[in-house]
Formats: structure tokens, sequence, C-alpha cells
């Protein structure tokens, strides 16, 4: 709205036959992707076309790197959005947009694209959203909060913030303002599936009311019966309350959906070690050790196979 009025502004004039031949494709486009059984090949020519007809609109580049970014062909996605110039309207939306492709890359270009947002663009409610979730992220969550406060002023019920800003409190030791906020997060949506597992593996690790945790990842398991991560937490829950043969049930079927997960393989090797299953707990804790093991949980389970692994 800022900058509707400015002579750069491609929406200021009376639009040429390029323009609006060019705008219709996109918008037959973004149609188009709503419907079953059409080619993303058919989408992705209509937005080339789109582009040639009238480079200017930058739009068809947009929705050309969401596309390719879906695909997994992330190095495309970048390019596509480097067609994007700093005069456009959406150069904001493709800056914040190369910002997180770049960061699933093995360089540091993200490092340059979130200088760029620091420097120029501090003040936009987005570009806050993404420097506290890098703080957040860096374990730097007292400094993430700062910025998560600022968003909460202009967006109280934003659920995505406070779920963000809850999980930070949490880390930072401030254990009963977490939990009281995931409980408000809970009461401004009652689906909030995220926050169900959070608050009930939260209060699980600390061996607080089990039974309340119970309830709240059951709940969530209503919602999402079929997310690991959760079927972790009701696995972990039924090991604190020395249901073993419960919890290997539930801890082996989100191994299956998470098949990479450290956390989940360490619990469940804790639960046939219970169960005098040590040979496969040993090999449970030595496949944690090879995946995304934080140098905590790894610190944990060297000490666990000092203890019962004696080959």
């Amino acid at each position: 709205k800022n900058n509707f009025n400015k002579q750069k502004n491609l929406f200021n004039k009376l639009p040429e036959s390029r323009f609006i031949v060019s705008a219709y494709l996109i918008d037959l486009a973004n149609h188009l992707k709503q419907k079953r059984n059409i080619p993303i090949s058919y989408i992705k020519m209509l937005l080339e076309l789109s582009h040639f007809i009238s480079p200017k609109l930058n739009l068809a580049n947009y929705y050309l790197a969401e596309i390719y970014e879906k695909e997994k062909h992330n190095d495309i996605a970048i390019e596509k959005l480097t067609y994007i110039k700093s005069e456009s309207l959406i150069y904001l939306p493709s800056l914040i947009r190369k910002y997180k492709i770049s960061k699933n890359l093995d360089t540091n270009e993200y490092k340059l694209y979130l200088k760029e947002l620091e420097s120029s663009y501090s003040d936009h409610i987005s570009v806050k959203f993404e420097l506290a979730n890098n703080l957040r992220k860096n374990n730097k969550c007292l400094e993430a909060i700062k910025i998560y406060d600022q968003i909460l002023i202009e967006r109280p019920t934003e659920t995505n913030v406070l779920f963000f800003k809850a999980s930070c409190l949490e880390k930072s030791g401030k254990w009963n303002e977490a939990k009281k906020l995931f409980l408000d997060i809970i009461k401004l949506d009652k689906n909030d599936a995220y926050s169900l597992n959070y608050l009930s593996y939260s209060m699980a690790i600390r061996n607080e009311n089990l039974n309340k945790a119970l309830s709240l990842i059951q709940t969530a398991l209503k919602i999402e019966p079929n997310n690991g991560f959760f079927l972790d937490t009701l696995g972990w829950i039924q090991f604190k309350n020395k249901q073993y043969d419960l919890a290997i049930a539930n801890l082996q079927r989100a191994i299956t959906i998470q098949p990479n997960s450290s956390e989940i393989m360490d619990h469940l090797g804790d639960s046939y070690q219970k169960k005098g299953r040590i040979r496969e707990a040993i090999f449970e804790w030595k496949r944690a050790l090879q995946y995304d093991a934080s140098d905590k949980l790894k610190k944990k389970i060297k000490l666990k196979l000092n203890i019962y692994d004696k080959d």
C-alpha cells in the first residue's frame, strides 16, 4: 500500500496489452493449479509464457520458484527469484523466499540475504519473524523472544508466533511461563496439534502430571494419527508409566514413519532395555548415533553403551 502510488509501480498507469495478457496467463496458471490432473509442466509453460510476454510483471517467476521449490529443485527456484529486482512490489517476498531456500543449500549465500533483510527491511513484520526464527534456531532464544514480543504487539493471537515464543521460553528454562503460554495457545485453537504435542512431551520429560500429558497427546493423535513425533511422545509417556510393551509398539510405529530420528531410536532402545531385550537396545542406540543426535544425546547414549555393550 505504501508503494502503490509511486511512478515505478506497474499498476500506476494504464496497462499495455502485453501486461494484460501476461497477468491473465498467471491467473490461469494459478486457477489450474487448484484442479486435479493438470500436468505441472503445463502450469510451468503458462508461467514461462507470462514472463516472456511481460518480464516486468515478475509474478510469473515468483510462482515458478514456488513450484521448483516443491520439486526440490532449489537452485532453479533461486534462479527464477533473481529475475525479481529491488524496485518490484514483490521483491521483499522474493528475498524472504530466497533466504529460506538458500538455507537448504550447501552455500553461505543465505547469509547475504539475511544481511539484506536485517539492514533494509527489519521493520517489516514478516522479516521480524524470519529474524526471530533464525535466532531461535541458533539457540539465541532470549534475543528471539524480544522480537516475537514485538510481533505480538501487532498480532497478539498469531498462534505460530506464540508457539515459537513458548518453545523459546521452555528452552531458556522458563518452564512455568512456557506452560502457561502453551495452554493459552490451546485455548485459542483446541486443534493445534503441535502445541498439544510440545506441551505433552515437555511435561513427560519432567515427570509432571503424566495423566494430563497422556490426555494432551491422545488429543493430538486424533488430529494427526500418523504423526511419528506424536507417537514418540505417546510411547515415551507409556515408558514413564512403565507400560513398556505399549511403549515399544508405539515407538516402533513412530520409527517407521520417522526412520531418521535419533531421539525416537534412543527411546525405543530404552524401552527394549527395560524388557531385557539388550541386543535390540544396543542396536537402536548405535543406530541413533548415526543420525541427527545432538551432542547432549550422543553423550547420554555413549554412557548407556559403556554399561550394556560388552562386545
